[in-house]
């Protein structure tokens, strides 16, 4: 029920969207965007108008102009809760520059209240989604990929926490397939950088890391400092053995220079 704009030079708007969006195979869901933004701009017109479409910085801007729009219009603390949303709401494989999205606990993002506040005004965007999943948790997503590609923010925060994101993400694969295997020991954290990297993430940033990934963390930390004890007393019970063994030597010696 709605009419679309026509141009002189550029033709009809939907012709516009429709070679824009085919220019790009991961263009659907930012096509999906541009036509919700572009029915609520026109929709006392009902038409879609090449104004608004300029306005909304095209297909390739529209998704990141939206997401500035509604930060910049949000108070300095809530601003700063950003990159701990994003965080919470994005996957780094290691060794791989791809970012994904994956949905999180409403609890796990929303966090303290800047956090809330930040997740409300995103959902109320459409840049974020909320549902439900089986067990009635609430869980948080993002709307779009398209947001986390497009708009320089987010790439700037994914860029500064790349390290942080592609070790949290390591430690994700190893904890799954220890609990997979019932807990077995020779799947905890080896001692040296792998076992440092578990350590500073959970002692730096621990309430962006999930509880099963902290429960290994803490068993390996648990497992190298006992077996670290165990080395200690192997290491005094030798040496213990090796005075004895000189002060037997020492007597024997001097049993001979009195016979």
């Amino acid at each position: 029920g709605v009419r679309c704009d026509e141009s002189a030079e550029l033709g009809r708007i939907d012709d516009v969207l429709q070679e824009a969006a085919a220019a790009d195979p991961g263009s659907l869901p930012l096509l999906e965007f541009v036509l919700d933004a572009l029915y609520e701009a026109g929709r006392e017109r009902r038409v879609l108008t090449f104004a608004h479409y300029r306005a909304l910085g095209g297909l390739e801007g529209a998704i990141a102009r939206r997401a500035d729009e509604v930060v910049d219009l949000l108070a300095p603390e809530i601003q700063e809760a950003l990159p701990a949303v994003l965080r919470a709401l994005i996957t780094a494989s290691p060794g791989d520059e791809t970012v994904t999205a994956r949905p999180a606990m409403f609890t796990e993002v929303a966090g303290t209240p800047a956090r809330s506040a930040l997740v409300r005004a995103l959902i109320d965007a459409r840049l974020l989604v909320s549902d439900e999943d089986a067990a009635g948790h609430v869980l948080v997503r993002v709307a779009h990929e398209a947001l986390l590609r497009r708009w320089p923010r987010a790439g700037d925060i994914v860029n500064a926490n790349r390290n942080f994101l592609e070790t949290r993400e390591r430690l994700r694969s190893d904890a799954h397939r220890w609990h997979l295997e019932n807990r077995n020991r020779e799947l905890l954290l080896p001692s040296g950088k792998r076992l440092a990297e578990g350590e500073e993430l959970m002692l730096s940033r621990r309430e962006e890391v999930d509880d099963y990934v902290l429960e290994y963390i803490e068993e390996s930390l648990r497992a190298y400092r006992q077996k670290e004890e165990k080395d200690r007393y192997a290491e005094l019970a030798l040496i213990a053995a090796g005075e004895e063994a000189k002060r037997e030597r020492l007597e024997r010696e001097a049993e001979r220079r009195n016979l």
